[in-house]
């Protein structure tokens, strides 16, 4: 768990307090952001966020002494089918239940924001996506904006397309990469709660939860396997 900034008494009240999760990934990352404070939960627990997403959104607003955010922001996918459904749903629900804004941003759009200003030029970003293939997202330029950067379509790769782009590639898993005929990547850093907020931060006013929805590229698993249903008799 990592933890910065210092919260003052706001008496349980709603304080402009911005609230950040993901489980789309390998990590439980939970983060309450103000432009004054901030506190955030980075946990690598991927099978673990059905139980450990809702104490550790408890947990910040403890910290906080607030009883619900004035908004919320949610990754939406690729990534984990029951990470990414686990915390949309979380997000939508939440946001009914207070009645507050949500948004969704796409996972390797987050990912993207910290390396964008530090290349000089296009790279790629790909994370794990199982079955030989890396979700990869190509960011044609430096500089973009988050909106620019989500806007831009994930695509389903091997580590050997990929590779052949010829551009700089940022990857969560170096060693399968590799080892997956994709040659050297650069290791993708953990990610935080800060990203999601610094995302958020410039993009449009967030909407209500009915706009917001998962995204998986592939289809589920099972409808994949059974794609005319089940038919049990």
């Amino acid at each position: 768990m990592t933890a910065s900034g210092t919260f003052s008494s706001i008496e349980g009240r709603v304080n402009n307090y911005c609230l950040c999760i993901d489980t789309t990934h390998t990590h439980i990352v939970v983060g309450l952001f103000s432009k004054q404070n901030q506190y955030q939960i980075v946990r690598k627990a991927p099978r673990e966020a059905f139980q450990n997403l809702f104490p550790a959104i408890q947990e910040v607003l403890s910290a906080a002494n607030v009883k619900r955010p004035s908004e919320i922001v949610t990754l939406t996918g690729p990534g984990s089918f029951t990470g990414i459904r686990i915390c949309v749903s979380a997000a939508r629900d939440l946001a009914q239940l207070w009645n507050v804004p949500v948004r969704g941003i796409g996972t390797l759009t987050c990912y993207s924001l910290p390396i964008r200003n530090m290349e000089p030029g296009p790279f790629a970003v790909c994370i794990d996506g199982k079955q030989n293939r890396f979700y990869t997202k190509i960011i044609p330029e430096s500089g973009l904006s988050a909106t620019q950067m989500d806007l831009i379509p994930v695509q389903d790769l091997t580590a050997e397309e990929v590779a052949a782009s010829g551009l700089p590639v940022y990857c969560d898993d170096p060693d399968t990469f590799r080892a997956r005929n994709g040659g050297d990547s650069r290791q993708l850093k953990e990610p935080e709660a800060a990203w999601i907020f610094a995302a958020h931060s410039e993009m449009p006013a967030s909407g209500s939860y009915q706009e917001l929805f998962p995204y998986y590229l592939r289809k589920d698993p099972a409808e994949a396997r059974y794609p005319g249903g089940f038919n049990i008799k």
